[in-house]
């Protein structure tokens, strides 16, 4: 929150890669045949944290850090703790070199809970907090997004103003005229700023590819 949102990562020991992936009901029926491709993505990108959405319980985090996580890098990494709310969830995975999780908790949403994660850096002691969003998809349903932004915006706009914060997840959203996108960014307690900013209408859109 506040002008800054995402700028106090800078007080990071080092650089740190977050990724969010969107993982499509998993495991599900196919997860063992699409844990090898998963791999590949996930040893180009290098992640040091990685927050999931669509992911089907525990036994889904779970699925994922076995057959993906450690069998690239056994024993690397460590699974947040899970909330196993309304239809899919979220997790969060970090390398445990690297960060810890010292808290976590959720918004109550109509649609999908929101989770967050309170990560510290072991090195520095820096902290940061992290959400997970999987906001209302379907065109149509463009007033479900903003209701649970409007959440978030709400809970954020109460954070300290130096805790920096990443919002990650599958948002939906299908240009940069949506009420949800615009309420994020918009002036005031709690605002977030797009690190990509590129606005535009960006669903079937091969310029945004």
């Amino acid at each position: 929150p506040g002008n800054e949102t995402w700028s106090g990562v800078v007080t990071l020991a080092g650089d740190v890669t977050v990724m969010n992936w969107n993982l499509l009901n998993f495991p599900g029926s196919t997860g063992a045949g699409r844990a090898p491709h998963m791999r590949t993505v996930i040893a180009h990108v290098q992640p040091d944290l990685l927050v999931c959405e669509e992911v089907v319980a525990t036994a889904g985090r779970d699925y994922f850090q076995v057959h993906v996580l450690d069998e690239l890098e056994p024993g690397a990494w460590a699974a947040g703790a899970f909330h196993d709310g309304f239809d899919t969830d979220r997790a969060i995975f970090y390398r445990a070199a690297l960060f810890e999780v010292v808290d976590h908790g959720w918004l109550d949403t109509e649609v999908r809970d929101i989770d967050w994660w309170q990560v510290r850096e072991l090195d520095s002691g820096a902290q940061l907090r992290v959400f997970a969003v999987h906001l209302k998809a379907s065109q149509g349903e463009e007033q479900a997004r903003l209701a649970e932004a409007v959440i978030l915006r709400e809970f954020l706009a109460t954070l300290p103003d130096d805790l920096p914060v990443f919002v990650t997840g599958d948002f939906n959203v299908y240009t940069a005229s949506e009420p949800a996108y615009e309420h994020l960014l918009a002036p005031g307690a709690g605002q977030l700023h797009d690190p990509l900013d590129r606005p535009g209408s960006w669903h079937d859109n091969p310029a945004f590819a």
